[in-house]
């Protein structure tokens, strides 16, 4: 009878612990999952991928102290298959390779295409924060059969991405707009030096060859 007993015991126990496991799947799933905010401004499509951006348009009222309800604050959701994979706060997000009007550049970065010299399809949302000095940071994702987040900038805005060189690797162009800031003269006047980021071993990093420009004569000078 004990035998039985004993049996019987180990018997529910395999039936208990594979509804653990489910129970702590569904558990952590619910806890990785955000809820957007926010009316929907975005949304845009690679074969199971889904990008959706939002941002708050009206000021809540003055009772509502949520920070999520501020005016202007946004947040952007990738779905794939319909599960969200990654959740983002921020202020101003899009689509694309920059803030600007798309049709400032010849060549904006389109959802799906590859810019990371592996042949894999890419996706780059840019977020820009809205003040004075306005500052953009740059999130880039793999969206292929497995999901990976590849980089995140953090730049002063106005950048784009660009294969210089012809190999599939797209350099990011952009300016450095604070170190000589008003350096010696009016704002509109500011030398803004510009700076390429070119992705090799994991990350962006400064691009010296393609940098590299001639000394200015003494007459320059």
């Amino acid at each position: 009878m004990t035998r039985d007993l004993t049996e019987q015991r180990l018997a529910g126990m395999r039936f208990l612990v594979p509804g653990l496991t489910l129970l702590l799947v569904l558990t952590a799933s619910a806890a990785q999952y955000q809820k957007p905010f926010g009316q929907l401004q975005d949304e845009q499509k690679f074969k199971d991928y889904t990008v959706r951006i939002y941002r708050n348009e009206n000021h809540p009222p003055d009772n509502d102290t949520n920070e999520d309800d501020q005016d202007g604050i946004g947040c952007f959701e990738i779905l794939r298959s319909g599960r969200q994979v990654f959740f983002e706060k921020g202020d101003i997000f899009k689509v694309g390779s920059s803030i600007e009007d798309d049709q400032f550049y010849h060549n904006p970065v389109k959802i799906g295409q590859s810019i990371l010299g592996d042949k894999q399809p890419n996706l780059i949302v840019s977020d820009l924060d809205g003040g004075n000095n306005s500052l953009c940071d740059y999130y880039v994702f793999q969206i292929a059969d497995t999901f990976k987040f590849k980089a995140k900038i953090q730049d002063s805005g106005g950048g784009e991405f660009k294969d210089l060189r012809g190999d599939g690797v797209f350099d990011l162009i952009t300016y450095d707009e604070l170190t000589f800031d008003y350096w010696h003269c009016c704002g509109a006047d500011s030398q803004h030096p510009p700076v390429i980021l070119r992705y090799r071993n994991g990350r962006y990093l400064p691009d010296l060859e393609q940098m590299k420009k001639p000394a200015p004569s003494k007459q320059e000078l």
